[in-house]
Parts: structure tokens; C-alpha cells; sequence
């Protein structure tokens, strides 16, 4: 199960399709969106988490592995956000907005864009 806004949702589902997508958020720009309210999204992602794991017993699903090394590219929203993310030694800047790392497993991935996402966090 996952869950975010519908643009996460729209770009993940074709990834995932036997994925259940709770959209919490409707994006309408970069710094704008229609959610609902933290009550509702938490019972919004319970009653999905459920429905997922009814579905998942009725019909199991073999887990996604993705074999590494993994090659990831990020898009940063600006420059100066990618001129943050060029100061760690974890990404290679390609472009202006452009940057690449690759790791050796899913979880290394993860830390590398949890990283970056909170060095964005101040400048978003």
C-alpha cells in the first residue's frame, strides 16, 4: 500500500499494479495542494492499509525486489536546491537541476533521497 498525493499516486501506480493507493492530497502546484485533514487521512490510510491486507491474504503477492546496484536521477525543483544536493559527496551533478547516484541496494537508495529531502526541507 502506498499512499501521497495524486501525482504520486499517477506516477507509481504503472510501477506497482498490484499496489492499493490512498491519495491523501491533491497537487495543484509546487507549493499548493487540496488535503485532507490529518484526521482524515489517518483513517483514510487505515481503512486502505485493511483493504490492502484483505486482498493481499485473498490473493498473496510476491514482494517486489529490485536487484542492485540501482541507478537513481533526481530533478530538483530549482537550482539552488540542486546546488544544496551537489554539496554531499552521495550525488554527481549532471545538469542544472539534474543529479545521479547509484547504490548497491534498495535501502541505500532511500537514505540517499531521505537525505536530500530533508536538506530540502528549509529551501522548499
Amino acid at each position: 500500500m502506498c499512499s501521497g498525493d495524486n501525482v504520486f499516486a499517477d506516477e507509481t501506480r504503472p510501477l506497482l499494479p498490484h499496489t492499493a493507493f490512498v491519495v491523501t492530497k491533491q497537487a495543484l502546484g509546487q507549493r499548493s495542494a487540496l488535503h485532507l485533514s490529518p484526521e482524515a487521512s489517518c483513517a483514510a490510510i487505515e481503512a486502505g492499509a485493511k483493504q490492502a491486507m484483505q486482498l493481499h491474504l485473498r490473493q498473496p503477492v510476491e514482494a517486489v525486489h529490485v536487484a542492485g546496484p540501482i541507478h537513481c536521477k533526481v530533478r530538483a525543483q530549482s537550482v539552488a536546491l540542486a546546488d544544496l544536493f551537489a554539496i554531499t559527496p552521495l550525488v554527481e551533478r549532471v545538469s542544472g537541476t539534474e543529479l545521479e547516484f547509484t547504490g548497491a541496494d534498495m535501502h541505500y537508495v532511500v537514505r540517499v533521497l531521505n537525505t536530500l529531502s530533508a536538506m530540502g526541507m528549509g529551501l522548499s
